[in-house]
């Protein structure tokens, strides 16, 4: 492909994140960057010189501690002569819809203004995920129509029924007609790579398991020859997710009512914006496996005004 090196790297979604997620049993903080570490040092050691994010870079915003110690890492991938790029994903501060101007504020966004990650680049076209208009169409710029790679944070035809987040493949096409590979995001699970009107289509998964339905699914990042397309993948160290993550019959292990007394308890001690209630909440309920029990919690949040 025109203007690009030799190899580049291509990765999921990284959700990079400075609190715990409370269905996992492991010290999450530190696992989500090993994980860079790891990609970074592959990069290094492969002497391949570009790497491409597709998204949700962070889980949510973080602290200043946190933060510094990526931009540590990113300061030696610059420093090495490694660039680093990646798309607006959803997870940008929490914002969503009409908010997404805001990102530039954002943690994500104090890393775009440093010049340590990049959100544009020649040759390749970056479809971010505030670039998506109402009627399922999204914002080209001029200069990137003619890109041979395509990178997109939704999925084609992704999200609940009503609510789909769809890429019109016409569109897509009629978008970009150059376009020889198109990587997507946004749907953590992996999927085997494809073929469609002459174009490779790429989906490698999230680089980072959030969630407990997500616990067996695969942990990689891949390889693009520029040249022959030829795709290979890399499994980032990980551990079982019967290791990693709570067990899901724990909800029986109590009663309801005992586990709505603790639930709300611990939302009492939470002294935060509404957003940041709102992701502990899902966080909270991520591990009960009974949807009554879910409800009933979100129920009392609602009589109780925190949502």
């Amino acid at each position: 492909m025109k203007g690009l090196p030799g190899r580049i790297i291509i990765g999921g979604d990284n959700h990079l994140t400075n609190t715990q997620i409370l269905s996992r049993k492991d010290d999450v903080v530190t696992r989500t960057l090993e994980k860079l570490d790891f990609i970074f040092k592959y990069a290094q050691d492969n002497k391949i010189p570009e790497i491409y994010l597709l998204g949700d870079f962070f889980h949510k915003q973080v602290d200043v501690k946190y933060l510094n110690q990526v931009i540590d890492r990113l300061v030696w991938m610059k420093n090495v002569g490694i660039s680093v790029y990646s798309l607006i994903g959803n997870h940008v501060g929490n914002c969503v819809g009409k908010n997404y101007q805001m990102y530039g504020d954002t943690s994500f966004g104090t890393l775009v203004k440093t010049g340590l990650l990049g959100i544009r680049r020649n040759n390749v076209a970056f479809v971010h995920a505030y670039s998506y208009k109402q009627d399922n169409s999204f914002e080209t710029w001029e200069d990137e129509k003619n890109a041979e790679l395509v990178l997109a944070h939704y999925f084609i035809n992704s999200g609940p029924p009503g609510e789909e987040l769809i890429i019109p493949w016409d569109m897509l096409k009629s978008s970009y007609r150059n376009m020889k590979v198109l990587c997507l995001g946004h749907d953590h699970e992996a999927y085997d790579e494809t073929v469609t009107d002459g174009v490779l289509c790429l989906a490698p998964g999230g680089m980072f398991r959030t969630s407990l339905n997500e616990k067996n699914r695969k942990v990689q990042f891949a390889i693009l020859d520029t040249e022959s397309l030829a795709v290979s993948y890399v499994d980032i160290p990980h551990e079982s997710g019967d290791v990693v993550f709570m067990d899901a019959a724990r909800s029986v292990e109590k009663d309801a009512d005992k586990q709505l007394a603790e639930f709300m308890k611990s939302i009492s001690e939470i002294d935060n914006s509404a957003n940041d209630i709102t992701l502990y909440v899902r966080q909270y309920l991520d591990g009960f496996a009974d949807k009554d029990i879910k409800q009933r919690m979100m129920d009392r949040l609602i009589q109780e005004g925190l949502l």
